[in-house]
């Protein structure tokens, strides 16, 4: 028994002490619930309460015997014959993963992608091998101020994603501009000068602040109008041929 097939049926633990009956029946229990499920529902836990020794060890007799393993054999070698069976029972159920090869993988990788290209993802609908997305996925990293001469756009497009998560995401976002937010200095409304009697209203108070500052914000736009009306005015008016005679002009009289 080795522990790859102690991972492979999702043991907790990597070792088994076989002079341990208690945790030889634990680790059959475990292994007939989870994986192999030939006994009843209730066998395992009745297995692991048993307290006649007698008993649970003609259980666990007719157990190994039922999953092929010889009369008489160590309880190491019968444990190893009912890791065999749970482990093959999980290739059988993820679909003959005992005949993966690097072909068959591409294969499955391939119709992985295929299944999602029409999800709401829209990475999974790019085409990664296409020139149109390698030229994309450098224009975006030059972009984002990264390296862009890696040979593979994945690992381009990766690196893109990478650092738009960390850098550019909402979060990130929202936490510097509190910061700028704290550097700067803030008008406080309930300072600013109204220009009349304080009510004792506090929604009125507020209102009137509101509205003050409302009125101030409209008077600047139309202030600036007002400026570049008269811009505009002395661009027309002004005849730019005729210059002041400074020799009329005497300084110090």
């Amino acid at each position: 028994m080795s522990r790859r097939k102690l991972r492979a049926v999702e043991y907790d633990r990597d070792y088994v002490n076989f002079d341990d009956d208690f945790e030889i029946r634990r680790l059959i229990a475990t292994v007939e619930e989870v994986h192999l499920k030939n006994r009843g529902e209730n066998w395992s836990a009745q297995m692991m309460d048993e307290t006649d020794t007698s008993k649970w060890t003609a259980e666990l007799e007719t157990y190994f015997r039922d999953l092929g393993a010889p009369d008489g054999c160590s309880r190491a070698a019968a444990v190893d014959y009912v890791l065999n069976a749970a482990v093959a029972k999980i290739y059988e159920q993820k679909g003959g993963d005992t005949e993966l090869s690097s072909k068959r993988l591409k294969d499955q990788a391939e119709k992985v992608l295929e299944a999602h290209r029409d999800s709401q993802n829209p990475m999974n609908r790019l085409d990664y091998s296409s020139p149109k997305f390698a030229e994309n996925a450098r224009a975006l990293c030059s972009i984002l101020g990264i390296s862009e001469h890696h040979p593979d756009p994945k690992v381009l497009m990766k690196a893109a994603c990478l650092y738009i998560t960390e850098n550019l995401s909402d979060d990130v976002i929202g936490e510097e501009t509190d910061d700028v937010l704290k550097g700067k200095k803030l008008l406080d409304i309930k300072d600013f000068p109204i220009g009349m009697e304080v009510p004792k209203n506090g929604a009125a108070h507020f209102s009137a602040r509101l509205l003050r500052l409302i009125c101030l914000s409209q008077l600047r736009d139309v202030s600036k109008m007002i400026n570049e009306t008269l811009v505009e005015i002395q661009n027309l008016t002004m005849d730019m041929s005729k210059r002041a005679d400074l020799k009329q002009v005497q300084y110090g009289h």
